[in-house]
């Protein structure tokens, strides 16, 4: 495990209030090969080189917002007002496993 895979904290993507799984995020623009090792390393599962690929990592803007259930991400397109976003790489989950 290299030091720079320790420092991507790896968090779940759920559907709000409890739904479907979505994915894998982690805050800031990570190396994609970086953050899916992270992504291995973190969960409780395996991740093999045929279902998930650097190329499906993404990078992108979030923004928090509150919700009856608690929060949830939103993204950020493009040119739109950046105000309360942060940075995130992530994946999604491969639902034809």
């Amino acid at each position: 495990m290299s030091d720079y895979t320790n420092m991507i904290l790896v968090e779940s993507v759920w559907e709000v209030g409890g739904g479907d799984f979505f994915g894998w995020y982690a805050k800031g623009h990570h190396d994609p090969s970086a953050f899916l090792s992270a992504v291995a390393e973190n969960i409780d599962y395996s991740l093999s080189d045929e279902e998930y690929q650097s190329t499906q990592v993404v990078h992108e803007r979030w923004r928090t917002l509150p919700h009856k259930y608690g929060s949830l991400f939103q993204r950020v397109k493009p040119g739109a007002s950046t105000r309360g976003s942060f940075l995130v790489t992530y994946v999604g989950y491969n639902f034809s496993r």
